[in-house]
């Protein structure tokens, strides 16, 4: 796990309250480049208009003018699938917020840990997480529990499961669910599973980047094969995937911002 503030490198170990929030049309702050910005290129879906669900339902106040943020899954959290720990999703978030002068001061925790499932995740959601008081989590998270009981008995269960997380975190700070990757040799019932992330979103009101929806619209539209958008394993998110993930989340974090 580690502990970067805004603009800083990011060392990487793997991949809540109601809440009432600017309306979805609210202009999205414009950032101050900096120097030497990254060279690598998404698609231009890489939106909150695209990918962002029940944005309305998070709004991030400063404590002191800082933003704590915990990015808490598995591998992807974690950055596995980029070409180094900066190119990881979490890494890219930070370095992009810090772009966003006048707003806050971003300080990114990175406790992705690879190969988590949903009950690893809260099983050390106190002591990696929730003890820091963030203002705002990340909750990356599915992926391999659907790999481990692809039955739909295994759905259920994790819907109910993933419910109860959600409520957990939202009692103590503000929360972005980020759905699974898109890729071609999924197991029975991924589908479900992602779908029952993005249901129990729509019941509590949390914002979602719906990366699986995305990541499927980009692969059926023909110009994005899963080449173009997964690393060498044709599993984890390449740089491209994890340089969207991080440029959504940016987006997001910074719109959601209260003064």
């Amino acid at each position: 796990m580690a502990l970067s503030a805004c603009g800083g490198g990011s060392a990487q170990s793997d991949g809540g309250g109601s809440v009432i929030t600017p309306p979805v049309t609210t202009p999205i702050p414009t950032p101050t480049p900096a120097p030497g910005g990254d060279a690598i290129v998404v698609p231009a879906a890489c939106t909150i208009e695209d990918s962002v669900l029940n944005r309305s339902g998070l709004q991030i106040a400063p404590v002191s003018g800082t933003v704590l943020a915990v990015a808490i899954g598995s591998s992807s959290t974690a950055g596995n699938g980029a070409s180094s720990p900066s190119n990881g999703y979490v890494a890219v978030a930070q370095r992009l917020l810090a772009d966003y002068t006048g707003l806050a001061q971003f300080v990114v925790v990175n406790a992705g840990v690879p190969g988590d499932s949903l009950s690893q995740v809260r099983s050390r959601l106190q002591r990696d997480a929730l003890a820091m008081n963030p203002q705002l989590m990340i909750l990356q998270v599915g992926v391999n529990d659907a790999a481990a009981q692809p039955t739909q008995a295994g759905v259920d269960a994790f819907r109910v499961d993933f419910d109860n997380l959600v409520t957990q975190i939202r009692r103590k700070s503000q929360l972005i669910i980020v759905t699974g990757q898109h890729y071609e040799r999924q197991p029975a019932f991924y589908e479900d599973y992602m779908n029952a992330m993005v249901q129990v979103a729509d019941q509590q009101d949390i914002a979602v980047f719906d990366r699986y929806k995305l990541m499927k619209k980009l692969v059926s539209s023909g110009k994005y094969p899963f080449g173009s958008l997964l690393a060498g394993d044709l599993f984890h998110p390449n740089d491209v995937m994890h340089r969207c993930t991080g440029k959504v989340l940016a987006d997001l974090v910074a719109a959601s911002v209260t003064k």
